[in-house]
């Protein structure tokens, strides 16, 4: 396992924001981000998920499938980036675990965290005008939203496994 993050690493995470101001994301906008946070997002992790990365929605017969946006915090070839690449995954071990990201990333500006504003990519695919299931789908990239939800515990009260 990788230990602790290097120095390097350390020196260029104080540089990454914690929260997405209001003239942030009006710059993203002005930018071409789109902005989703009218889209009904939820996310089926679970209540005591540390890091949410991603959300689903269907919704007037478009299906979203967002995923937090990363690499818009890390520069290509930064101490981070290189860090994140020889790390490639978390690793989870009983009481522990080594994360591929900083805390500051993994539960913070890129977790989907609900009510937050955040960055993120999106997969947007709709059904032909025919309702076959044939998909139209049309990367998004760099939108961001804020309204979804947790699922998991509703769905796992409304459907128990006997």
């Amino acid at each position: 396992l990788c230990g602790l993050f290097p120095e390097d690493y350390k020196i260029q995470l104080k540089l990454i924001p914690s929260y997405l101001t209001g003239e942030v994301i009006n710059t993203a906008k002005k930018n071409g981000r789109l902005d989703q946070r009218n889209i009904p997002f939820i996310t089926i992790d679970g209540d005591d998920t540390k890091d949410f990365d991603d959300a689903v929605c269907f919704y007037n017969g478009i299906l979203y499938v967002a995923i937090a946006d990363v690499p818009d915090f890390i520069p290509e070839d930064s101490p981070i980036d290189k860090e994140t690449i020889a790390r490639s995954i978390s690793v989870y071990t009983p009481g522990n675990v080594e994360p591929m990201l900083d805390h500051k990333f993994s539960s913070g500006i890129c977790s989907l965290i609900p009510g937050e504003d955040r960055f993120t990519t999106s997969l947007v695919a709709k059904l032909d005008e025919d309702n076959i299931n044939k998909m139209i789908a049309d990367l998004v990239c760099n939108s961001f939203y804020s309204n979804y939800f947790t699922m998991y515990t509703y769905i796992k009260s409304s459907c128990p496994i006997s």
